[in-house]
């Protein structure tokens, strides 16, 4: 694999342009020492949480990391904290932000992941899979016409979050 990274990383980058479903993922990250009294669960004390670009925006990252100049667009939650950890992500990676649009009635897609060595235990997700109301769409419209340089590869990353 590392082979392989090296060679694309010579390569002339390509422009791409990312459409879809973006995600923030959770990893609540613990040991599990005892079952609750309360019910037939494992409890895990929590150590420590990590955060990573989920979905289209992973795309994206692995895109960025073999050199590709890419640009993203999708939608976050416009006042959760998810999608405040998501544009900080987005920006400690050195990721461009402005096809980012911020949703007033939806919220930033986040799974989050409780583990115990190594093992998931339970994965909640919080997500709105409608479509998009007709105000988001003419902003997805409007980001790819100003994001979409020509030759460009256009890949579409569809969860099923109602972007695509």
């Amino acid at each position: 694999m590392k082979k392989l990274i090296s060679y694309l990383k010579t390569q002339r980058p390509s422009n791409i342009l990312v459409v879809g479903d973006v995600m923030l993922d959770e990893y609540s990250i613990g040991s599990v020492n005892r079952i609750s009294p309360e019910a037939p669960v494992p409890v895990v004390r929590q150590e420590r949480q990590e955060w990573s670009l989920g979905g289209a925006a992973n795309v994206v990252a692995n895109c960025t990391y073999i050199g590709c100049n890419v640009s993203l667009i999708g939608i976050v939650g416009a006042h959760d904290v998810e999608g405040q950890k998501f544009l900080s992500l987005l920006a400690d990676q050195k990721i461009k932000t402005d096809g980012i649009i911020r949703s007033e009635s939806r919220v930033t897609t986040t799974k989050r992941r409780v583990m115990a060595s190594a093992h998931q235990l339970l994965r909640i997700d919080y997500e709105t899979q409608a479509p998009l109301s007709a105000q988001e769409f003419v902003l997805i419209k409007e980001r790819i016409e100003s994001l979409l340089i020509p030759g460009s590869i256009i890949l579409i990353s569809d969860y099923a979050k109602g972007v695509v």
